[in-house]
């Protein structure tokens, strides 16, 4: 490692003098803050660790000098004169995250100068960096204060601090580097050749003992019985390092009381009450209840796997295997306010539905499922959500299925309030897709196909042999030649198989290698999956597993144009709410107390229902104050801010009266087909003519 020209000043000071130095005359003599000689301090004591040559000695109110003897001193002053001095050289963005660093962990303003010398660029440089900086902190909710003869400083809560120094740790290492570095700790060294790992170590976790904490998570693992996923183990190793940093300096953060108080209640609170204590013991520092409230948080939001066989539950023999498996993962499942196997059958309902298919081992598909809804609904709840890397080859790759997931999840928001994005999206949809990839479906219909050789006879023959063995719900209706595939005209064909390019455009086709490559097998899943058309379904879809089925309305039969009204005047979300629920109360479609309702609903849990960029749909129990199933749509004439972190501001409303639990879920598959089609959005957001939209609800 190599030290900056003030750093070998200030060394070659010490090296050359028994008396000890005062920092504030250090701090005189080169004209910098005590800060940043305290830094210096650290990366000299850094750099003579690393080269065996002693350490920096703090003498009571006298100052500092070296604890060496006189050879070593020798050694460094020689080194030090010898070599010529070099610089370590960030890249922008590392310098970015330096800046943002410093910033947060600061109380007081911070100058430029302070700025260019710790990173050894020109003030343009710095004034550039702050700029993309101050874009970075809004996302966090954190103002970047800048004054003339005062510095700069971040103004937010502890809170939002805690986030961005949070989503910085994030942005250094993923979570297997992380967990990389969690394995191979080692704090008196340093890689001078990997700047990520030197920003996470050395800087954002400079002043605790990282090998202590995951001593310390280890044993929390022991009390709860389980064990902390990867990701779950490298975000709240994460959390408590920078937890534990910012409490040692007096920063407390706020956790609503009303959550706190519910948070005690649970079994996984009592456990990390004693984790506290361990963390006390460790650190030495008092954990107050909110920090309790908010590891437990982490749990609660965690993925969490059973710690061994050895310890199981024996298992009883009189129950189903689905009973016995959900009786000995009691911690992963159990939740007072929440049905996860409830609600994992009725997202697994809605897929089969909508992809006419069963699944062959669905018990234990939506056990896996449910384990995996506990701890996603706790991240949505407290915004912690999961982020999911592959998130874009999802979408491209099971775009259908990811849709169907969707939909699935804005129905059962009805039953429960939560809010979840895309990448939690994602991650239930890879649930289904593995069951897919495995093969582990039966499609109710049997496709059609038609194979297609150059010769129609020993390629073909191959071709047919390989087919039959990899796909057991395809209907081979012929193997013919190039020629014949010509005179093929009306025949009922779903699919063609071939081994050259056709060049047609009367059926979908896939090209293939007569042996059928993996590549091909592949090509050919992705078509059943993403373009198998399901056998004609009743236009009702209904996700309870009750036997008697309410009478399903259409979109069109609710959204009436008495019901539709554009440009309506609203200053704020109150009054568009309001303005949306009044067309139902004038019409005898609800009381007010469902318009109370609907507010009271946003103030207790915030702005759920917010779907879309745009977009709310708005919606209350059908215990209170429904008279009949209706609903309405307003478009404002300015756009009003929910607070929602993504789609706000918000310009169309649909309210919802529901009359019982699932009467209107046909209508709400009809409109996520239209909020998923961008031509009838743009319609629906800028058409000036109410027949237009109901036009464009009608075809759905």
């Amino acid at each position: 490692m190599a030290l900056n020209k003030r750093c070998i000043g200030i060394l070659i000071q010490l090296a050359s003098s028994d008396q000890p130095m005062a920092i504030v005359d250090l701090k005189k003599s080169y004209k910098v803050s005590e800060r940043t000689i305290r830094y210096d301090l650290k990366e000299i004591e850094d750099w003579l660790k690393h080269n065996n040559l002693g350490s920096i000695k703090t003498i009571y109110a006298k100052g500092i000098t070296l604890s060496c003897d006189q050879q070593q001193k020798a050694k460094i002053l020689n080194q030090l004169q010898i070599n010529e001095p070099s610089y370590d050289y960030y890249s922008s963005e590392e310098r970015q995250k330096i800046i943002i660093i410093e910033l947060l962990n600061s109380d007081e303003p911070i100058k430029t100068e302070y700025l260019q010398m710790r990173l050894i660029v020109s003030r343009g440089t710095i004034i550039k960096e702050l700029k993309i900086v101050e874009q970075w902190l809004n996302k966090y909710k954190l103002v970047l204060l800048k004054k003339p003869n005062y510095g700069i400083k971040i103004q937010g809560t502890e809170t939002s601090k805690r986030n961005a120094l949070i989503g910085m740790a994030k942005d250094f290492m993923s979570t297997e580097q992380i967990l990389g570095i969690i394995r191979t700790i080692d704090l008196n060294k340093k890689s001078p050749v990997n700047n990520q790992k030197y920003l996470y170590n050395d800087i954002l976790m400079s002043n605790i003992n990282l090998e202590l904490l995951e001593e310390s998570l280890f044993k929390l693992q022991d009390l709860l019985g389980v064990k902390l996923g990867g990701n779950s183990f490298a975000s709240l190793f994460t959390h408590l390092a920078i937890a534990l940093q910012r409490i040692q300096i007096g920063k407390n953060i706020f956790f609503p009381p009303e959550d706190l108080v519910l948070m005690e209640k649970t079994k996984e609170y009592k456990i990390c009450e004693v984790f506290a204590e361990i963390l006390n013991e460790n650190f030495h520092v008092s954990i107050p209840k909110p920090e309790i409230g908010y590891i437990t948080l982490h749990i609660l939001a965690a993925q969490l796997h059973k710690k061994s066989e050895e310890n199981k539950t024996p298992l009883n023999a009189t129950l189903s295997p689905i009973t016995n498996h959900l009786n000995a993962t009691e911690l992963l499942l159990k939740d007072d306010n929440i049905n996860f196997m409830e609600m994992a059958a009725d997202i697994t309902k809605y897929v089969k539905t909508q992809l006419n298919i069963e699944f062959q081992n669905e018990n234990q598909m939506m056990l896996d499922l449910c384990i995996h809804l506990k701890p996603a609904v706790h991240r949505c709840n407290y915004k912690m959500f999961l982020a999911n890397p592959i998130l874009d080859d999802i979408k491209q790759n099971y775009f259908r299925l990811f849709l169907i997931v969707k939909e699935a999840l804005l129905l059962l928001n009805f039953k429960y309030p939560i809010e979840m994005n895309d990448h939690e999206v994602s991650y239930i949809t890879l649930h289904f897709a593995a069951e897919i990839e495995k093969g582990n479906v039966l499609f109710a219909k049997r496709l059609n196909v038609l194979l297609v050789c150059a010769s129609g006879i020993g390629t073909a023959k191959m071709l047919h042999n390989r087919i039959i063995t990899n796909f057991n719900n395809f209907n081979i209706i012929d193997s013919i030649s190039y020629l014949d595939f010509f005179n093929q005209i009306n025949k009922p064909i779903d699919l063609v198989i071939s081994t050259i390019p056709l060049k047609q455009n009367n059926y979908d086709c896939i090209v293939v290698n007569p042996l059928l490559m993996k590549e091909d097998i592949q090509k050919i899943e992705a078509f059943i999956f993403n373009h198998h058309d399901p056998s004609p379904q009743p236009k009702s879809i209904e996700l309870q597993l009750s036997k008697t089925q309410p009478i399903q309305v259409s979109l069109d039969q609710l959204l009436i144009p008495e019901h539709i009204q554009l440009n309506v005047e609203a200053p704020n979300w109150e009054d568009a709410l309001k303005s949306g629920a009044n067309i139902l109360l004038k019409r005898g479609f609800i009381t007010s107390e469902y318009t109370d309702a609907l507010i009271e609903n946003i103030h207790k849990l915030g702005p759920y229902i917010v779907i879309a960029p745009g977009i709310a749909f708005s919606h209350a129990s059908y215990k209170v104050g429904v008279k009949r199933l209706g609903m309405s749509l307003i478009r404002l004439s300015q756009s009003v801010e929910f607070g929602h972190d993504e789609h706000d501001p918000v310009k169309i409303i649909f309210t919802l009266a529901p009359s019982d639990k699932t009467s209107h879920y046909s209508a709400l598959t009809s409109l996520m087909q239209l909020l998923l089609n961008p031509r009838d959005l743009n319609i629906l957001f800028n058409s000036q003519n109410v027949d237009d939209i109901l036009k464009i609800i009608s075809k759905t």
